[in-house]
């Protein structure tokens, strides 16, 4: 039906399209000038080709121009002149020339919009072609991608290419999605993950939320943690046009998005997991390239971003068949990956379609290299190796380093539960050192959760209760007065006990240290935290350890902090070499 409604009558105003009123207005100016009769906006998919037309006809509709809204399905496609006779059928004209010269004749401006022109019939583009420029109708279109093969020729076609936004544009578009501003670490995680792709930004944005990542925070927006992958929901719109493309195309698609890391090597595992040929595979993923959704030789998605939310499409049976496939490709050497996170994702999503031990062995070793570094996979892989490990010790080394990757980035909670499983299952299991590190994670989780009862109750008579030797105890139980801010009482036990504690691990010499001069620095009495400062090494025996070295720089940085030394505390950070993401959040904010 013909629309002559301007749009501010038909209902409420549509929101700014972000980065799009150039492209808005070169459409308008293109379809109410009549140069051409065709006006055909292409681009890759996904950039909002769509969304422009629409709001291209708003703007045409609310200049007293009539305009026709004829949708394109891809049934038409081999019904020769479908297209043509559908819209002859709208104007009342037997048909496509008729219905362009009765036009002319009345004088009577009409400007018909065709959406997903790509699935028109041959003989419908080649009429549309042949309809004369300077009449009263245009044609304004929206085309998946940029080939011209299937176009009417160029002399009777104004083409216009939808570019990808820019990041200023992203993050235009994501303060509007959230009705918040993005930091710039979550600006750059969408844009250059979504290459500027608006509907790959819509797709992220929801599997963030859905991860739980996504935080909003004084109407600032954050991703946290940063690196934790988006897992949209399956039945999410973004997916729509890919799973209409049906078998075995779809299948090939979600499997790509799992082996793409593995390049050349990853053909031979997606025909096998599909149940196709290699060159069936070659073939789809050709045609898929000519669509602007790959990058060829090694197979690759243009956009990250849709590779890792299409993953969230896998059935349970293709996420375990996929990820065995790859892990027995690696260990066969039939395939190599560059990707350090592909080997240990591959084992989780495996399952028990592979070796056990072998697995869990593999994920501890990667968990306890990224404690710092990674905070989302390093949780994932030490929890998926504490499950797959059956001998007692292993287990015991991957629930410890999981509590302590746990308290390493604040999920105290999550923290005292393992810490509690491991003091209750496989304390004898653990050395000395690493006991009194648990329980010190404890103590800090007791703290951060709020649960002061415990606190004061281990620091007034359950402290003998504690795992490890006297010296051990002595600083659990420093600690459990320090977070009940009995500050006095923790270092008068400390100068106490020296002679015990002092000859103690290095855990307890480390931390005795660390609560004592602290203490004494606040207290007045700087002489003995300034010897700490000038060696570091002799009085905390941990900072030689590298994933104690950023949680023992903060905690001597924020003692310098308490006493107004915010320039002592960024020179500690810069002589020890601690990057700025990785220093407390307040030196930060300095």
């Amino acid at each position: 039906m013909i629309n002559t409604m301007p749009a501010t009558e038909a209902g409420e105003p549509k929101p700014r399209l972000a980065g799009r009123d150039d492209a808005i207005a070169y459409v308008v100016r293109a379809a109410t000038t009549a140069a051409r009769p065709l006006v055909i906006l292409t681009g890759p998919a996904g950039v909002g080709r769509s969304s422009v037309l629409d709001r291209a006809r708003d703007q045409i509709t609310a200049q007293h121009t009539a305009t026709l809204t004829i949708p394109i399905h891809p049934t038409e496609r081999d019904k020769p002149l479908a297209l043509a006779t559908r819209i002859a059928d709208e104007l009342d004209a037997p048909g496509l020339t008729a219905a362009v010269r009765e036009r002319h004749r009345r004088q009577d401006p009409l400007v018909i919009f065709l959406d997903d022109l790509q699935w028109a019939d041959p003989e419908s583009l080649r009429a549309l072609g042949n309809v004369p420029a300077g009449g009263n109708i245009t044609f304004v279109c929206a085309h998946h991608t940029t080939t011209t093969r299937t176009l009417p020729p160029l002399d009777s076609v104004e083409l216009i290419r939808l570019r990808p936004l820019n990041a200023a544009d992203v993050t235009l578009m994501l303060t509007d999605l959230l009705h918040a501003k993005p930091v710039q670490d979550m600006t750059d995680t969408l844009y250059h993950g979504s290459n500027g792709i608006p509907a790959i930004v819509r797709l992220a944005i929801d599997g963030y939320r859905r991860a739980g990542s996504l935080r909003i925070v004084d109407r600032n927006a954050y991703l946290v943690p940063t690196n934790q992958p988006p897992t949209p929901t399956p039945q999410h719109p973004g997916f729509d046009a890919l799973r209409a493309l049906g078998t075995p195309t779809w299948p090939v698609i979600k499997a790509l998005a799992v082996l793409h890391p593995l390049e050349h090597h990853s053909i031979p595992l997606i025909a096998t997991a599909v149940g196709i040929p290699e060159t069936d595979v070659e073939h789809i993923l050709t045609g898929l390239e000519a669509d602007e959704l790959l990058h060829s030789r090694p197979w690759r998605f243009r956009t990250p971003l849709l590779a890792t939310c299409l993953t969230a499409c896998l059935g349970p049976y293709e996420r375990h068949e996929l990820a065995r496939l790859a892990v027995l490709a690696l260990e066969d050497g039939t395939a190599t990956c560059d990707d350090p996170r592909f080997l240990p994702e591959q084992l989780v999503n495996a399952g028990k379609l592979v070796d056990n031990d072998q697995a869990g062995t593999t994920l501890l070793t990667h968990g306890t290299a990224t404690v710092v570094d990674d905070e989302y996979f390093a949780k994932r892989w030490l929890e998926a190796a504490a499950a797959r490990l059956t001998e007692p010790q292993q287990r015991a080394t991957a629930l410890f380093m999981h509590a302590v990757t746990c308290g390493y980035h604040s999920d105290f909670r999550s923290a005292v539960d393992t810490v509690n499983t491991v003091v209750t299952c496989y304390a004898d299991q653990l050395p000395a050192e690493a006991l009194q590190e648990a329980q010190i994670i404890r103590m800090i989780g007791l703290g951060a959760i709020g649960d002061h009862r415990t606190l004061h109750e281990i620091a007034d008579h359950r402290w003998r209760m504690l795992l490890g030797d006297e010296a051990d105890q002595i600083i659990g139980r420093a600690f459990a007065l320090c977070f009940t801010d009995r500050w006095q009482e923790a270092q008068t036990l400390l100068a106490d006990t020296r002679p015990t504690w002092s000859t103690g691990n290095d855990s307890a010499i480390t931390y005795g240290n660390t609560i004592g001069n602290a203490i004494t620095m606040l207290c007045g009495r700087p002489q003995a935290y300034e010897q700490m400062l000038a060696d570091i090494t002799t009085h905390c025996p941990l900072f030689t350890e590298h994933r104690h070295r950023p949680g023992l720089l903060d905690t001597l940085a924020r003692t310098l902090l308490l006493i107004g030394d915010a320039t002592r505390a960024e020179q500690l950070f810069t002589t020890h070499g601690q990057p700025p993401e990785r220093r407390l959040t307040g030196m930060r904010a300095l």
